[in-house]
Order: structure tokens, then sequence, then C-alpha cells
């Protein structure tokens, strides 16, 4: 097993410096484009991104550290285990995550999983259907943006929430659910953190997560732009075409 990983380490390696080497020489021999690439991601981060997630995220946070999780809990225990099999919290994940968009789902089940307010093997299980694009994102950006349509928009984000509630029920866990820990010291550890202080973790925390999307964003805008001058992104799309032509 040793020998196995020891021999396919170093083979990723060398493909990932070649890749970033070409780039490199794009990037010196083509810097127009990289700037003007830049810009449409500045562009994209300021008036798409940056609107419709970091209030969300904001919000979020808020939400799953002022929530009254024991009330939230038993009253929506019966729903969560007969559908998905998971703990009464899990609701909260469920519709921050429909709601919220990229990534509030995943924030939400990580900070309640931290919190003790969920099992691991519920937060892993709300990760596989509680991240999903949020309505502003599929209504206004897809649906407007995209098709100039409203009601393409409230399509996709139907099919979207029916398409997760279904992945949630087809991997619901198997055998008998236990007890959660540590709910009670959760809870009285969160009575005792200032408004003040809630509010600014929140934010900051926004803002970091946002500022991380961005910058991911800035590089692969970048990284498509130039090694769209190589010619491997028309052969790949020219590949993907051959391969969806079946399907209209």
């Amino acid at each position: 097993m040793a020998t196995e990983r020891s021999t396919a380490r170093p083979v990723g390696r060398p493909m990932l410096f070649l890749l970033c080497a070409l780039c490199a020489a794009l990037l010196l021999a083509r810097p127009v484009p990289a700037m003007e690439a830049v810009r449409e991601a500045l562009r994209l981060c300021s008036e798409t991104i940056v609107p419709s997630l970091f209030p969300f995220l904001v919000l979020s946070s808020l939400l799953t550290a002022l929530a009254p999780m024991d009330t939230l809990r038993r009253l929506c225990a019966p729903v969560m285990a007969r559908l998905f099999g998971l703990d009464g919290a899990g609701a909260a994940v469920l519709v921050l995550g429909f709601t919220g968009g990229y990534p509030v789902g995943v924030r939400t089940a990580a900070a309640l999983y931290r919190a003790g307010q969920l099992e691991r093997r519920d937060a892993e299980h709300l990760l596989a259907f509680c991240n999903n694009s949020g309505p502003g994102f599929l209504l206004g950006v897809v649906g407007v943006g995209v098709f100039h349509s409203a009601r393409a928009g409230l399509t996709l984000y139907a099919v979207h929430i029916l398409s997760a509630l279904l992945t949630g029920l087809l991997l619901r866990p198997r055998g008998k659910k236990r007890a959660p820990a540590a709910v009670g010291r959760a809870a009285a550890a969160r009575e005792h953190i200032s408004l003040s202080a809630v509010f600014t973790q929140a934010v900051t925390g926004a803002f970091a997560a946002v500022l991380n999307i961005c910058a991911f964003v800035l590089f692969f805008m970048i990284a498509l732009r130039l090694l769209s001058f190589t010619g491997a992104l028309h052969l790949l799309s020219a590949a993907l075409a051959a391969l969806l032509a079946p399907f209209g």
C-alpha cells in the first residue's frame, strides 16, 4: 500500500507543474487577456457573487448561533427522521441550504456539528443534498439573465429542490439513530456568548468566506482564459459536443 502511494503521488505533481508553467508562460506572453479576465471576474464577483452570498452567509451564521435548537429539534424531529433518518436540527441546514445557496448549507452543517448539535453521520448525510443553488441565483442570474424568463428560473429551482430531496431520500442512512451528544453543553455554552460577539463573528466569517470564493473565481477565470489560447478548451468542447449530440 505504501509502495502504491509513493509511486502514485508524484504522478500528479509533474502534470500540475507543467500546467502552472504553461499558464505562467501564457501570462507573460498575453498579459492583456489576463487583465481582461481579472476585470470580468471582479465584475462577476461584485455584481453577482457578493450581493447574492454575503447577506445569506451572515444571516445563516446568526440563525445558527441564535436559533433555539432544542425547540427546532422537537418540532422537526418526526419529519426529518421519517424522511431522511436525521435529527430535527438538520431542518435548519435543509432550509438554509435551499434558500441561501452555495455554500450556506455546508457552513451551517459544519457550524452545527462543531457546536455539538449534529452527529458526524448526520452532518455527512446533510452535505449530500443541502448544498444547493439559491433562488436568487437561479431565478435572477440564470432565469432572467440567461434565459430571459423568470418562469424558466423557477422551473430550474423546483427541479433543483426535488433532485436534492430525492438524493436525501435515496441516501437515507440505515440503522437505529443515536441520541446527539453534548447538546445540552453546547446550548449552555451558546447562552453565555454575547450578542456583539455573535454578530461580529457572523459578519467577519461571512466576509472571509466570500473573499475565498472570489479568489477562486479570479484564479479559474484567468486560467481558463489563458488555456483558451492553447486550443485545449476548444478540443474539450468539441469532444463534449460530440458526446452529447445524441441527446440533442
